[in-house]
């Protein structure tokens, strides 16, 4: 039968799901991109910083151009997947950025 204690088995299945991947993504981007840009931008998004989206974006696209550089030289398919992925969060980045910004001026105007 169902119960309601079945949907808040749910809800703390979730809530731990979340939050692991959480911490994965932090200790993800301080491992791949260093303790420096890594930790600045975990720190950042942990602040839920105004800076934290272009900074992560800027980041991302000197690590694009490098890498892009990098390849050119060595010819590693390594680097073109790396690039891609890079690409990729970029575009999430971007996109979210235009939500939060999107969510902030609605709630901003029903004040």
């Amino acid at each position: 039968s169902v119960t309601a204690s079945l949907g808040a088995d749910a809800v703390r299945a979730g809530q731990l799901a979340t939050l692991i991947a959480f911490i994965g993504v932090l200790v993800f981007m301080f491992l791949s991109y260093g303790s420096l840009f890594g930790g600045i931008s975990v720190i950042a998004l942990l602040l839920k910083s105004r800076i934290a989206y272009p900074f992560s974006v800027a980041t991302l696209m000197a690590f694009v151009g490098f890498q892009t550089w990098d390849w050119l030289h060595t010819h590693d398919p390594a680097l073109l997947l790396l690039t891609a992925l890079d690409i990729f969060v970029i575009t999430i980045v971007i996109l979210e950025h235009r939500l939060t910004k999107g969510a902030a001026a609605a709630k901003s105007s029903l004040f």
